[in-house]
C-alpha cells in the first residue's frame, strides 16, 4: 500500500480516437478528487485504437512491470463518473471492485451479473442501496484491480473479442478473488439519451 494510507494507482483507459469532453472532464474531476484524499497517481498504462482484449492485455502487461503501483483504475473512454467515484472504489479496499454501471443501449441493463460462462449469466435487476455486493462478473466499464490480483491471473488474462471482461472475472474467481460491486459508486455511460444511468434502467423497466 502507498504511503500514509494512500493507494498508488495507475490509469488504464483504452481510447478509440477523440474522447467526448463530458467524459474527459468527469474523469479528470474524479481523478483530482481522489488525489486530494486517497490516491497517488503513479502512471498511465492506457493505449489507443487497439482491440478490446489486446488493449486490456497490453495495459495489464505494463501495469505488472510497474514497481510502484498498488492497483489500476480501469475505465472505458465513454464513462462519466461522479466526483467521488474513484475515491469510493479505492476506499473500499477490495482487490477487485466495480462501480454501478449500465449498458448504453436499451434496455440499459447493469453491467454486473451472477452465474457462469457455462451455465449462463443473469444480469442484475435489484440490488441493495449504497452497499458492497459480491457478484460473479462485471464489465470493465469502471473497475479497480489490485496488483495482487493482476499478478495472480498471469499474462494475457483477457481472452476473446467480446466478453473478455467476464472471462477475466471467471479467471479471478478461480484464483480465489471475489468480484464486488459498490452500488453507491454511480457511473454514467454516454449514449442516447446523453448519459445512461440508473434512471434510464428504471424507466425502461416501467
Amino acid at each position: 500500500q502507498g504511503h500514509q494510507g494512500m493507494k498508488r494507482v495507475l490509469l488504464a483507459r483504452p481510447t478509440y480516437g477523440r474522447i467526448d469532453p463530458i467524459a474527459a472532464k468527469a474523469l479528470n474531476i474524479s481523478m483530482m478528487t481522489a488525489a486530494q484524499h486517497h490516491v497517488a497517481w503513479v502512471g498511465d498504462v492506457s493505449y489507443d485504437r487497439e482491440g478490446w482484449s489486446k488493449t486490456r492485455n497490453m495495459s495489464h502487461s505494463a501495469a505488472i512491470m510497474n514497481q510502484l503501483a498498488d492497483g489500476v483504475l480501469w475505465t472505458d473512454d465513454d464513462m462519466v463518473p461522479e466526483f467521488s467515484s474513484i475515491s469510493k472504489l479505492v476506499m473500499a479496499d477490495k482487490d477487485f471492485i466495480s462501480g454501478l454501471c449500465f449498458d448504453r443501449r436499451h434496455p440499459f441493463k447493469p453491467t454486473f451479473a451472477v452465474g457462469s460462462q457455462d451455465k449462463g449469466y443473469n444480469r442484475g435487476h435489484e440490488w441493495p442501496v449504497d452497499s458492497l455486493m459480491p457478484v460473479d462478473a462485471f464489465g470493465f466499464a469502471f473497475v479497480y484491480t489490485s496488483m495482487a490480483l493482476l499478478r495472480a491471473v498471469g499474462p494475457n488474462p483477457f481472452k476473446g473479442a467480446l466478453g473478455e471482461d467476464y472471462r477475466f472475472c471467471e479467471l479471478a474467481k478461480s484464483k480465489g478473488f471475489v468480484s464486488w460491486v459498490d452500488t453507491g459508486c454511480k457511473v454514467g455511460h454516454l449514449g442516447d439519451p446523453k448519459i445512461i444511468d440508473q434512471k434510464e434502467f428504471e424507466m425502461c423497466r416501467g
